[in-house]
């Protein structure tokens, strides 16, 4: 909220749309009342994977700032971020658990350190200042779920070292 809220100074028209709910929402709408961020701020509820398909579809960015739980709790790597760079958009997001495994920073997403809203504001408003460069880092993104996230390659792969282990018994 607080990268959004930096955002939001220097270029007004910004809007920012939360998807889901949780333990924050109510801090979130305080900060969104206190900063007079209603028309700016809209908390989208949970969804079914037709409505966030809409929804990334009329996005020009994603934005997902993970981070370590108090518990110590790290994400593996979020469907989220891959929905979002599969959907053709450019991608902002934390060094935390496997997110850096997904994306490359400044080839396919930004990456920024937790907790650190200045340089999330930083990743948010490198893209919205470089437009141009949309496309170079939409195509790496894709070509990434494309490559490691495929469902089908997936199959085959895990059926390619299923024989592999099939063969190795045989040999034992």
């Amino acid at each position: 909220m607080k990268a959004f809220q930096r955002i939001h100074q220097e270029y007004p028209r910004t809007t920012l749309h939360i998807i889901g709910t949780g333990e924050d929402e109510e801090k979130i709408r305080v900060f969104i009342d206190e900063n007079h961020l209603n028309e700016h701020v809209f908390l989208r509820g949970p969804m079914d994977s037709n409505q966030i398909s809409k929804e990334l579809s009329d996005a020009h960015l994603f934005c997902l700032a993970s981070e370590t739980g108090e518990d110590g709790d790290v994400e593996g790597i979020p469907n989220a971020l891959k929905e979002a760079m599969a959907s053709g958009l450019p991608v902002i997001s934390t060094f935390h658990g496997g997110i850096p495994e997904l994306i490359e920073h400044k080839k396919t997403g930004y990456l920024v350190p937790e907790k650190d809203d200045l340089k999330l504001a930083q990743g948010i408003k490198y893209f919205l200042s470089h437009p141009r460069v949309w496309k170079r880092y939409t195509r790496s993104a894709r070509q990434v779920i494309d490559e490691n996230f495929d469902l089908n390659k997936q199959i085959i792969e895990q059926q390619r070292l299923y024989s592999l282990i099939e063969k190795n018994n045989e040999v034992n």
